[in-house]
């Protein structure tokens, strides 16, 4: 890679120079993101070497990935396979009428990619089979994905089809071959994280085998190969199971990795301030985390809640009908907001009227929901 200083230079001493140009609109484009700088220069390259096919196949994956104008980058891509064949033109094709929502012709292009490059057709069936689960084909999805194992097996073998038909598996509710696929994920990159991850899901959500997940979410984490939101979301479902088994310390344990990462998370606050009260009876604690919650979003019913319970706690009976008030305001139609106010109002306070109107609410919103 060259400076612009340089391109800039090379073009000086020789103006008719098409591929500098090219390189040169490709380091405005990535690079500086001077788009009309690119644009120039990529119709600089293509009026000085109109018959280059890779000039207009530059450029409309500039219009597509840059610009998002996928009209343009078709008319592209066009134009670079009726000048020649090639396969990436083909898939820039496909990819972009993907984009667009036209998977009819994506698959059209897909199959005559098929008998014009047999050589390539690994990444194509992928492809086809990516386009049926999106559809939920789940049919035409799987024999396109099997075609890809079977068809392709110890040559290119990589965990990205093993992952992808596992997905398909779950929408099946095929949990035991979506673990195989899983399985055999991990065994061709086992640094990944992303298929224990995965596993980890089935295990906790169907098959709830707490341990065997929680054993999953730590190994994922351990690896070292999750972007942060993936991250957060393995803390998350780690903490939920380890709630599950009952091991409330380490579930704390795992919100508070949780805040570290992502301190504005009010429902993490949540739960981080329930468990302090069920671990360890603390009431101040849990207090702070939901006041730190309600700073953040004053709308969050569920804290809101869940404070005039801690003021119950404390004594505090004003302060919880408050809580509880101000909870049903925001959520109508939750019957457990009801049933505690309707408990303060009955045990605390001795208003039977304003409890029975609130068990009327509770069985309305019974009726309708």
């Amino acid at each position: 890679k060259r400076s612009l200083k340089e391109y800039n230079k090379i073009i000086q001493l020789d103006s008719n120079y098409a591929k500098v140009y090219l390189y040169r609109a490709s380091l405005y484009s990535y690079n500086l993101k001077e788009y009309d700088k690119a644009l120039q220069d990529y119709a600089k390259a293509i009026e000085l070497a109109p018959e280059n096919s890779d000039y207009y196949y530059y450029r409309g994956q500039f219009y597509r990935n840059e610009k998002k104008d996928y009209e343009k980058a078709l008319k592209d891509f066009k134009t670079a396979i009726e000048l020649t064949e090639g396969l990436e033109y083909y898939y820039s094709l496909a990819i972009t009428n993907s984009r667009m929502g036209n998977d009819k012709k994506a698959i059209e292009i897909y199959l005559k990619v098929l008998e014009l490059f047999p050589s390539g057709s690994r990444n194509t069936l992928f492809n086809l089979g990516n386009i049926y689960l999106r559809e939920k084909n789940y049919n035409k999805a799987l024999e396109y994905f099997n075609k890809v194992v079977n068809d392709f097996k110890g040559e290119e073998d990589d965990s990205r089809i093993y992952i992808v038909r596992a997905f398909l598996y779950e929408d099946l509710k095929n949990y035991d071959k979506a673990i195989d696929d899983y399985n055999k994920a991990i065994e061709l990159d086992p640094k990944d994280s992303h298929p224990y991850y995965f596993r980890g899901q089935i295990y906790q959500n169907e098959k709830l085998d707490y341990n065997k997940a929680i054993t999953d979410y730590e190994k994922a984490i351990s690896l070292n190969s999750l972007e942060e939101a993936d991250l957060t979301n393995t803390y998350y479902h780690l903490a939920r199971s380890f709630g599950e088994i009952k091991q409330f310390e380490k579930q704390l344990f795992n919100y508070l990795k949780i805040l570290e990462l992502d301190p504005k998370s009010i429902y993490t606050m949540n739960e981080i301030a329930i468990l302090n009260t069920k671990i360890y009876n603390d009431n101040e604690k849990a207090l702070e985390y939901y006041n730190r919650a309600i700073e953040l979003d004053s709308s969050y019913a569920n804290a809101i809640f869940n404070r005039g319970y801690i003021y119950l706690n404390l004594g505090n009976t004003n302060k919880a009908l408050n809580n509880f008030n101000r909870a049903i305001e925001l959520d109508s139609e939750n019957s457990k907001f009801y049933y505690a106010r309707g408990q303060v109002y009955y045990i605390d306070l001795q208003d039977y009227k304003k409890a029975i109107a609130d068990s009327y609410e509770i069985r309305r919103n019974a009726l309708q929901n």
